[in-house]
């Protein structure tokens, strides 16, 4: 999407003249209509979480938060919601196609 059409979009949604849109929701790592599968953290042995990245997000998902902010002229609420969990932590060992949490990954 060209840098106008997305300020046309995001004026539509957030802007003073728009709908009002009054939080934003969106998920941790990639989901189903992502262009691409990433994740922050995708090592099992990682528990310093040493190698987390949220690189993808800098590049892409925070600027356009910010943007929203500036148009909207507030600190609009930002829910973030995983689609999945870690791939390792899943039967099938992918973040989609189903799968099952394994249950040493259980929180209980």
């Amino acid at each position: 999407m060209s840098e106008k059409d997305r300020e046309e979009v995001l004026q539509a949604y957030f802007g003073k003249d728009g709908i009002g849109y009054n939080a934003i929701r969106t998920h941790i790592d990639s989901c189903d209509f992502s262009s691409e599968q990433y994740e922050a953290s995708s090592d099992p042995e990682d528990i310093d979480l040493e190698n987390f990245s949220i690189e993808y997000d800098l590049r892409y998902r925070i600027p356009i938060i910010k943007q929203i902010y500036e148009i909207s002229g507030k600190d609009i609420p930002v829910l973030l919601s995983p689609w999945s969990p870690p791939a390792f932590t899943k039967s099938n060992a992918e973040r989609s196609h189903g799968g099952v949490l394994i249950k040493k990954y259980y929180g209980y």
